[in-house]
């Protein structure tokens, strides 16, 4: 009887091998879980702030930077607002923020061009900016004035045919500056050429400086 008596009270190897297994199991998954809970509470974070920056971007620039500061897209627009609004130390202090997030924010370039003191700046950073982004209406549209400013006639109407063919929808905005500058004695030449090469807007241009 003792000896099915300690039979039955004693566990077998094999089941307190198992026991063992299981406790180390169970201490590794806390330590697996203590590892990855910080990861995962981050990139919940990351997501979450990233997502109402993207939401705020148009409504709001500045709590969209609020919730993302890295965010180029925010920060530009947050130092297109802060220009708008005289604010040209924010401007440029955005703009600078917004390059160090993405070198190649080419509207970053244009903000920094636009509240500028030296000319040389100015058409430095504006070139820049078009040369990162192309489509850049204000940047190229600034150059459009510096080249005329200048006296470089010939280039700006090159400038400004690029412009119109890039962007159509502005013929509206551009085409009336032919007006103000086509009576120039320097002017005409330049937009003849230019004329001949039948631009996208060259309808709309005549139409304007007939009617001007």
């Amino acid at each position: 009887m003792k000896s099915i008596a300690s039979s039955r009270g004693s566990v077998p190897d094999n089941l307190r091998s198992a026991s063992r297994r299981g406790d180390r199991w169970s201490l590794s998954g806390w330590m697996t879980l203590a590892v990855l809970a910080p990861a995962a509470l981050f990139l919940a974070w990351r997501v979450l702030t990233l997502g109402l920056s993207d939401l705020w971007l148009d409504a709001s620039p500045q709590r969209s930077v609020s919730w993302r500061p890295d965010n180029p897209e925010a920060l530009l627009a947050a130092a297109d607002d802060a220009s708008a609004n005289g604010q040209l130390e924010q401007a440029r202090s955005l703009a600078v923020r917004a390059i160090a997030a993405y070198p190649l924010e080419g509207g970053a370039y244009r903000q920094l061009g636009l509240t500028a003191t030296n000319a040389g700046d100015v058409d430095r950073l504006v070139q820049l900016a078009l040369l990162i982004s192309p489509r850049d209406a204000v940047a190229r549209n600034k150059l459009i004035e510096i080249e005329l400013k200048a006296g470089h006639v010939a280039w700006a109407l090159h400038q400004l045919d690029v412009l119109l063919r890039l962007e159509p929808d502005l013929m509206s905005d551009v085409l009336p500056r032919l007006a103000t500058i086509a009576g120039e004695p320097s002017v005409l030449p330049a937009l003849s050429q230019v004329l001949k090469t039948r631009p996208v807007w060259r309808q709309s241009g005549l139409a304007i400086l007939a009617a001007s």
